[in-house]
């Protein structure tokens, strides 16, 4: 595929999106490898991490904060000229990568604190970027409007611990609109049912054009450390990968809980903030890699184990498992609840799921570790199993690579 470099910019366009390329990217598969390829790495990393176990890692994640991400060529010269609008002075917005905004009426700057995150293995980037400040607002849609973002996923509360962590940038309410930079944001319908993920459908519309957009926002994430869920962050990466444009994720500074990769920090200054989170990283992939039949769990048991007894001294509570895989049904092919989008006369895209990304049912104590084999991620096909027509044929498995 041809790319066309932008000019100024460091950036590349292709497929419609701004691409951040990087001769110092740090991808832990370099050579796009095969499936056999993906499936050694992987048992090559649950065994290394079992290997160092938590005493190990710790010291890794500190001999990363120590080497930081190539500081002699990356510049911030943006974020310097653009104080007022970056909600930490510490947390600096890379120029190679940073999202530049594009001339809009009555609107002045091409400068947002947001950064794209890009990889080899993502057919989509990601736009890492701040909690908005009230003054910035107006710019975040500018840039959900221009990148055609389908989807944002928000990591934190607008508050945490009486802090402000983020602008009320999006109506809550059902019906209620706010309006920024000549855009409209409408609240079409926000749907309850689990208490960690809120999800809530928006309607734009700009000069005439309107968009849907589903927000995502995980509330049970606590600021600087990790949270009890595994589910989650692989249900909202498969919403995420159900999109065909760029997914725009934040917490309050778009360090924390948003970078949940290493690599990314040649693209979004100091991502993974915390020794907590990079070992929260790990055990949520090792889990997975379990759950999905790659690795055993006796390959794994001590850093697992080590890890649990870790989070339960700090909090008191026990890691939620990833659920057992069970049969999934065969569709009905009666109608369904009337989609979101159906409601609002857009194109026929439902902007939030039938199943919201959240908690599944906690499983036994006595199953919580020998009957976890796979599990199926609600909303990403290509961990379904497939079907095969007719009576008395049986269902035959397949085992995916992680989502």
């Amino acid at each position: 595929m041809k790319s066309a470099k932008s000019k100024n910019t460091g950036n590349v366009r292709r497929q419609g999106v701004t691409k951040h390329t990087s001769d110092y990217g740090l991808s832990v598969m370099k050579d796009t490898p095969k499936a056999e390829t993906v499936v050694a790495v992987m048992k090559a990393f649950a065994e290394q991490t079992n290997s160092l176990g938590l005493e190990g890692l710790r010291n890794n994640f500190w001999k990363l904060q120590a080497r930081g991400p190539h500081p002699s060529k990356l510049t911030f010269n943006a974020h310097k000229l653009n104080r007022s609008k970056c909600r930490y002075n510490d947390i600096m917005c890379l120029d190679q990568s940073r999202v530049l905004l594009k001339p809009w009426p009555d609107c002045q700057g091409d400068f947002i604190h947001a950064n794209w995150i890009t990889h080899e293995l993502l057919d989509y980037p990601f736009i890492c970027t701040q909690g908005p400040l009230n003054q910035t607002c107006g710019d975040f849609w500018r840039m959900v409007w221009q990148e055609n973002v389908e989807l944002i996923i928000m990591l934190c509360r607008t508050s945490e611990e009486n802090r402000n962590k983020c602008a009320q940038y999006w109506p809550l309410n059902q019906g209620q609109v706010l309006t920024f930079c000549g855009i409209t944001i409408r609240a079409v319908e926000k749907r309850a049912g689990d208490p960690d993920v809120h999800c809530t459908a928006l309607l734009l519309t700009y000069r005439g054009e309107r968009r849907p957009l589903a927000h995502y926002q995980w509330v049970s994430w606590p600021d600087k450390f990790v949270p009890d869920q595994l589910t989650v962050p692989y249900t909202l990466l498969s919403s995420a990968r159900a999109r065909k444009t760029p997914t725009v994720i934040h917490c309050s500074a778009g360090i924390g809980r948003t970078e949940i990769v290493w690599s990314v920090r040649s693209q979004r200054s100091r991502a993974v903030q915390n020794e907590e989170q990079y070992l929260y990283i790990h055990y949520l992939t090792v889990q997975r890699l379990v759950n999905k039949g790659i690795v055993t769990d006796k390959a794994v048991s001590r850093f697992c184990r080590d890890y649990e007894q870790y989070y339960f001294t700090r909090t008191h509570r026990i890691q939620i498992p990833l659920p057992v895989l069970k049969k999934k049904p065969r569709a009905r092919k009666t109608a369904g609840p009337e989609s979101i989008t159906s409601k609002i006369s857009t194109p026929s895209v439902s902007v939030i799921p039938a199943t919201v990304p959240g908690r599944s049912p906690p499983i036994p104590a006595t199953s919580r570790r020998q009957d976890i084999i796979a599990t199926v991620v609600p909303g990403d096909s290509r961990n379904a199993q497939q079907q095969k027509k007719g009576k008395g044929t049986r269902k035959k498995k397949t085992q995916a690579l992680i989502p």
